[in-house]
């Protein structure tokens, strides 16, 4: 573990810009944090709380799953996402948009979401769980409200909150975990943390970028063994920085889990 500590510390002293880490495996021998409670600009990390609130809203019957939703051109948002590309008129189920959300980061699907649940549900959903510092102030793509500060936060402490209600569900029902754990298994933006991970390691995890941003928070699985990563970073010099200290962090943290 000292050698685990020494090495992601050089690494934050070489970043050109500010990182945030907060690691601990399920069974807290490892934990590691730096700069836990900072702000950082949320990027597509928010899209965790929409998905939980769309999961919460299903359970209470508020939200019908499988009700489709016809997209239309006002609708799309640029970016990240496959919704996008979709004809204009094409329905999609609920379900599958919230789904796309998350695997595919998709911006369109946010939006949607967004404003089928509205802002003040999913950030009293954030707070319910213990997320105190992470706010959703704006859509995905809106550039004039970030410009003009309302911009979407969370810190790596709450990225760690969110993670760990994920391994011990006690706010949660354990069937929102366990749909939450899945569905992030299934992401296909993984040129971060899971990058340098060796075969029998899987990762459930969330990215998020913006230009001079970029984020990682998720689930490392070594056979028996679990451990909750969130990473932030802000301020680069180059966002290929950003990508190269999320993926030398997952690798760091699972050669760390293989020593343990």
């Amino acid at each position: 573990m000292i050698a685990c500590r020494t090495e992601i510390a050089a690494l934050i002293g070489q970043l050109e810009g500010i990182a945030g880490l907060y690691v601990q495996d399920a069974r807290a021998r490892l934990h590691l944090v730096h700069n836990e409670g900072r702000r950082f600009p949320a990027a597509s990390l928010i899209k965790l709380p929409i998905y939980l609130e769309f999961l919460n809203g299903v359970r209470r019957g508020e939200v019908d799953p499988d009700a489709r939703v016809t997209l239309r051109p006002p609708m799309v948002a640029g970016g990240s996402g496959v919704l996008q590309e979709a004809p204009p008129g094409a329905a999609h189920a609920l379900h599958r948009i919230a789904e796309l959300m998350i695997t595919a980061s998709d911006n369109t699907a946010a939006n949607i979401l967004i404003d089928l649940l509205g802002r003040e549900r999913i950030n009293a959903a954030a707070r319910a769980l213990g997320m105190q510092d992470t706010r959703l102030q704006r859509k995905m793509m809106d550039f004039d409200s970030r410009a003009a500060g309302r911009d979407n936060y969370t810190t790596p402490r709450d990225m760690h909150t969110f993670l760990d209600a994920l391994l011990h569900p006690r706010v949660l029902p354990v069937d929102t975990a366990g749909r939450i754990i899945a569905t992030l298994r299934q992401q296909a933006l993984n040129t971060k943390l899971p990058a340098e991970l060796p075969p029998e390691a899987v990762a459930a995890h969330k990215t998020g970028e913006l230009d001079g941003v970029e984020h990682d928070a998720g689930l490392i699985f070594l056979g028996e063994q679990c451990c909750a990563v969130a990473v932030l970073t802000m301020d680069l010099r180059s966002n290929t920085d950003g990508v190269s200290f999320c993926r030398k962090i997952g690798r760091l943290v699972c050669d760390a889990m293989r020593r343990a």
